[in-house]
């Protein structure tokens, strides 16, 4: 009787979930009128070719930048942009940053349009063309920087200008704001932002870079998604230290101090932190999960009940999906003798750990202490970035931003999601929760592959849909 019982608790248990992973399915888009858009895509091809060629580039430690091209930069999108520059306020903002103030109707709740202009270095022999070229070949732009962000900095130059051009007065005040050292964590970006909170504005929208339109990168479905950074997660460059006796290799002690770090380390990768069902991680899933197969929509539609299986494939797998559920730790540096025959005084680990805003700095440090089991061992914490605030879904900002992207990628499936890179937007969440991250095209894993790395290039074809997607939201604000 009582198997018979089990039996009938087990099976009633897997229709609730079959029932809810049935209930689970894709909600009804409304149907858009297009904004028509007109623009000289061959000047602003044109244009974006020149700024390419300007070597912009930026280092951590600032040594061998070189000024005067920063310097040819200003001056050639004062050129390019003569509107912009004349209709709207222009300052010069830290050492880099690039602030355009557009007057409208209000000024009350102003909007903000980001991007960064400096690159990455570049080791030219490994490239299989000139990165600084500019070339056009085969539909495509040449060039460091065509996706990373010169794309988007052009882009919103060329639609403002058009919209100036047209006459166009935006409902609220538009803020046009660039940093040409977003790559090395410059101040610009955080001067900025302090600027135009200094004003006691509420700033209704902020769009910085983020996620893209992409594909196949979601389990049980196809579907092109178009993925919005409603947050991001926070950065800790950790340090780890034990120190004791130094002395000859030829009489080493029962336990080494490499042996004592190396083992600790092992603990830690084994033990990570739990998981966490957030924000944007559980949007994410309501709005992709409802495209699945049906067997991944009953792991998806019933979250809570599976999150022990999800935890342990993040466990066993790493990779993005671990990445969005946990604050992760990336062992990257060891230190110990500088001598292959002298055993050190003290050895050395460095772990790059990416935060979840709900795990506070004293709970990573509390849990490397704990599962590391290493005696006498001190951490040193040289940088840390807390998480951001996550950005709000059911206010005019977003609604307008997911309008205007299913206006340029129609069969899109837009959703938020947490971006686990930095970027200079976490400047504004400190003081706004209308803050997202979108660059605005479409991009293959080859393309979002070439993001700081080789032979770097941009299908002209679908930046000019980024040029229709910042034309159609910019004169909604």
């Amino acid at each position: 009787m009582f198997w018979k019982f089990l039996l009938i608790l087990i099976l009633v248990f897997i229709g609730f979930l079959v029932y809810r992973a049935c209930k689970f399915v894709p909600e009804k888009k409304e149907a858009l009128e297009k904004t028509e858009v007109d623009l000289d895509f061959d000047q602003a091809i044109s244009n974006f070719s020149e700024i390419i060629k300007i070597p912009t580039v930026s280092h951590t430690d600032g040594v061998g930048e070189d000024e005067e091209v920063f310097d040819k930069m200003l001056e050639s999108i004062k050129s390019f942009y003569p509107r912009v520059f004349e209709q709207t306020t222009f300052e010069k903002v830290g050492r880099r940053g690039f602030l355009f103030h557009w007057k409208g109707q209000k000024e009350t709740n102003p909007s903000v349009f980001m991007a960064h202009y400096d690159v990455v270095p570049v080791d030219e022999a490994k490239w299989t063309f000139d990165p600084f070229s500019g070339q056009i070949k085969d539909g495509y732009l040449f060039g460091r920087g065509t996706l990373d962000t010169k794309g988007t900095f052009v882009a919103v130059l060329e639609t403002a200008e058009k919209l100036l051009k047209e006459g166009f007065v935006p409902e609220d005040d538009i803020y046009l704001a660039f940093s040409g050292e977003e790559e090395p964590h410059g101040p610009s970006a955080d001067l900025i932002a302090q600027k135009i909170h200094s004003k006691n504005h509420e700033v209704k929208f902020v769009l910085d870079e983020g996620g893209a339109v992409v594909e196949n990168i979601f389990p049980g479905t196809d579907n092109r998604i178009a993925v919005i950074g409603i947050g991001e997660k926070g950065v800790m460059d950790l340090k780890l230290k034990v120190g004791g006796k130094g002395g000859h290799a030829s009489q080493p002690p029962a336990k080494s101090l490499v042996g004592k770090l190396s083992k600790g380390l092992v603990n830690i990768e084994n033990h990570p932190m739990p998981i966490h069902l957030n924000p944007p991680f559980v949007e994410l899933i309501d709005k992709v999960g409802r495209y699945a197969s049906l067997p991944i929509r009953i792991v998806l539609a019933n979250l809570k009940i599976f999150k022990p299986i999800l935890n342990l494939a993040g466990k066993k797998l790493g990779g993005e999906l671990n990445a969005l559920m946990r604050t992760s730790f990336a062992l990257t540096t060891l230190e110990g003798s500088k001598q292959i025959n002298v055993m050190p005084p003290s050895v050395e680990a460095g772990i790059n750990i990416r935060c979840l805003k709900e795990d506070s700095k004293d709970d990573i440090l509390d849990h490397i202490k704990k599962v590391s089991k290493i005696e006498n061992l001190d951490l040193e914490v040289p940088f840390y970035e807390p998480a951001s605030n996550y950005s709000k879904t059911d206010v005019d900002g977003y609604k307008l931003l997911e309008k205007s992207i299913n206006e340029t990628w129609e069969d899109a499936i837009v959703s938020p999601y947490l971006m686990i890179a930095a970027s200079d937007s976490r400047h504004y969440s400190k003081f706004s929760d209308r803050v997202y991250r979108f660059s605005a095209m479409e991009m293959t894993k080859e393309e979002r592959g070439l993001i700081h790395g080789e032979d770097e290039k941009i299908r002209l074809e679908e930046w000019k849909n980024t040029l229709r997607f910042y034309y159609r939201i910019m004169k909604r604000m």
